[in-house]
């Protein structure tokens, strides 16, 4: 049971990593449509810009999109929590193993 909440922790954790850096949120110029893109090259920047072109759009919406404050959170710091909840209860489980006398 353990072992399969850190293996979902881990799954989650790259997900998050795959959504802050390769996605972000997009602004239309002259045109209240907002969304979520797919960028084609990594990047650490995920605020309201431009979209630029070749990019995919993933959501949009006039005067905001559903989920726009979580996607807010998460892109910003939330991803971190994960990724660091992730990696604590991975070190739980080795130190858990290493700890235990008689299992081979």
């Amino acid at each position: 049971m353990i072992r399969g909440i850190g293996v979902l922790l881990m799954a989650l954790a790259l997900v998050s990593l795959l959504v802050k850096l390769f996605t972000y949120e997009y602004l239309l110029r002259d045109d209240p449509t907002a969304g979520i893109a797919l960028r084609g090259a990594p990047g650490l920047d995920s605020g309201p810009k431009v979209l630029m072109a070749g990019d995919r759009v993933l959501v949009a919406d006039e005067n905001g999109f559903i989920g726009e404050g979580l996607y807010r959170v998460f892109s910003q710091f939330g991803w971190l929590i994960v990724v660091a909840a992730s990696l604590f209860s991975m070190w739980r489980l080795r130190r858990g193993k290493a700890t235990r006398v008689g299992d081979g």
